[in-house]
């Protein structure tokens, strides 16, 4: 069986599979999701709780991030939710400064972050939900490492698409 791409439909595929990074995907969409919720919640949040299929989990464990010593999804969930700054995309850790990375690991020490793995979905995959004072934000990202599907603030839809 042959699919024919509209030419419209390749570029549109090329843009949403090519973007810019500093660091490994998996840990860069995590970051990504996390700035996301918590951008959306108004404030720091609480606790985060990420989900994450097989694969993303898997690439994320070992991966480095910038600034710091410390590997792994809750260390780049937790710089991604200080750094509150979504629209960076993948380059988000990056840019964090000495006291938003020291800020991360506090909140990973302090046991604020859960990493979740979720069996259920296959290739890119991930949800993050975090919590503050007076909002929760759920983000979900999947098909690509900054495809934004779903959100919710307080339980109400703000983005749902397939």
């Amino acid at each position: 069986m042959t699919v024919a791409f509209s030419h419209e439909d390749f570029i549109a595929a090329l843009k949403e599979q090519s973007c810019w990074a500093n660091i490994c995907t998996e840990p860069g969409m995590i970051a990504f999701m996390a700035a996301r919720a918590s951008y959306l919640v108004g404030e720091p949040p609480k606790e985060i709780e990420v989900h994450l299929s097989p694969g993303v989990l898997k690439n994320a464990l070992s991966a480095g991030l910038p600034h710091t010593s410390r590997r792994g999804p809750d260390v780049a969930a937790a710089a991604g939710a200080v750094g509150r700054c979504p629209d960076r995309g993948l380059t988000i850790l990056g840019s964090l400064t000495e006291g938003q990375i020291n800020e991360a690991v506090s909140l990973v020490d302090a046991g604020a972050i859960a990493i979740k793995l979720d069996a259920t979905h296959d290739g890119v995959y991930g949800k993050c939900i975090a919590r503050s004072q007076g909002h929760n934000a759920e983000v979900v990202v999947e098909g690509a490492h900054t495809r934004i599907t779903e959100e919710r603030l307080d339980g109400r839809a703000l983005v749902t698409s397939p």
